[in-house]
């Protein structure tokens, strides 16, 4: 289930339209659907309530207007209503209730700050760096809700944001967080966590996983765990991964798809390996004509690098076989492109009626 929905989710990311500053890290797998924060912060109300008695009581507004549940506005099974104090949540559109967990009313304070935070879409890179600040104690907190929160917020923040969480970083602690298996579907992002927080320990677990992913050709984490290696290492692990999975013709397109999102992560937060330096990656993966050589497009599209544009303009007219998705992103690049020999290319791809 894991591999497929990160499989879905490269193609979809890179296929589609980039903005210059990725909302979310896309080497982290979350679920689909709205995390907790975000049903706290788009909700009409929000109430802790509990049962008794055959009744509903408010034990705390977290909220809005509402101080407390109307009858009947709910339906809970025996195991929910007997399952102590409840967090719901009242949509602005519907007015229909839900629950969106269990949760102890002594975390009504922080309940109040999760849901009065500013949507995601606002903020800046110094809310995105107090976003994460906040979050980070609360990894793997006592009470799953507050854990299962603190999770999804820092996994759907940029890795830009993620770095500056280093002077805070426990490695021992993320260690551990890796080698339990209850947290197995968490492992995406306590990798880059590790890779962040660094140390000679990180450096060799990582390289032996890196390592073994390499030879066993396991797709299985491994855009988190080659993010986490140039975080480690830089240029000099740049150089192996273009000869490992961007130029070596026996790799997976899966394989490529996750060396691909590693360099975009990088690139993205323009730190351990510069942008420039991705870019220039990115140019020969392209020049290998590689059938997915349309894949980086977006990613250049998005930072504005039209260094690309010659490299993509040969490939386009070698008529070298390319799968369509990267036909439609290699167009959209050249077509955006401020250089006219990109929009000609475009043109007579289209006159010849390919």
């Amino acid at each position: 289930m894991v591999n497929r929905f990160l499989l879905w989710s490269l193609t979809a990311l890179l296929i589609g339209a980039g903005a210059e500053r990725a909302i979310a890290c896309p080497a982290c797998v979350l679920t689909a659907g709205p995390t907790v924060a975000q049903q706290l912060i788009g909700a009409e109300s929000v109430l802790l309530v509990a049962s008794g008695k055959g009744n509903i009581e408010t034990v705390a507004r977290i909220k809005g207007p509402a101080s407390e549940l109307p009858r009947d506005a709910l339906r809970l099974a025996t195991d929910v209503a007997t399952a102590g104090t409840l967090l719901v949540a009242q949509d602005k559109e519907s007015k229909q209730w839900r629950v969106v967990g269990s949760v102890g009313a002594e975390h009504a304070p922080w309940l109040r700050r999760v849901a009065a935070s500013r949507g995601t879409a606002a903020m800046t890179e110094v809310d995105w760096r107090d976003h994460v600040a906040f979050y980070l104690p609360y990894l793997e907190h006592a009470e799953p809700l507050l854990a299962e929160t603190a999770y999804t917020e820092i996994a759907r923040s940029p890795y830009e944001a993620m770095r500056t969480l280093k002077p805070a970083l426990n490695a021992n602690q993320i260690e551990g967080w890796l080698d339990d298996p209850r947290l197995s579907a968490r492992g995406s992002l306590y990798t880059l966590m590790l890779g962040v927080a660094g140390g000679a320990r990180a450096t060799d677990r990582i390289d032996r996983q890196v390592t073994a992913a390499q030879r066993q050709r396991d797709v299985m984490n491994l855009p988190a765990l080659l993010v986490a290696d140039l975080e480690l290492r830089g240029l000099a692990r740049l150089d192996w991964i273009e000869k490992a999975y961007l130029t070596d013709k026996g790799r997976s397109p899966q394989e490529v798809q996750a060396a691909l999102l590693a360099l975009q992560v990088q690139g993205g937060a323009d730190a351990a390996v510069p942008r420039e330096r991705i870019v220039q990656s990115y140019r020969t993966f392209i020049r290998s004509r590689h059938p997915l050589a349309g894949y980086p497009a977006p990613v250049l599209l998005s930072w504005q690098a039209w260094d690309a544009v010659p490299d993509y303009v040969a490939l386009l007219t070698s008529k070298a076989p390319q799968h369509p998705a990267s036909v439609i992103a290699m167009l959209n690049y050249l077509d955006s492109s401020p250089r006219p020999e990109g929009k000609a290319a475009v043109a007579a791809y289209r006159a010849s009626g390919r």
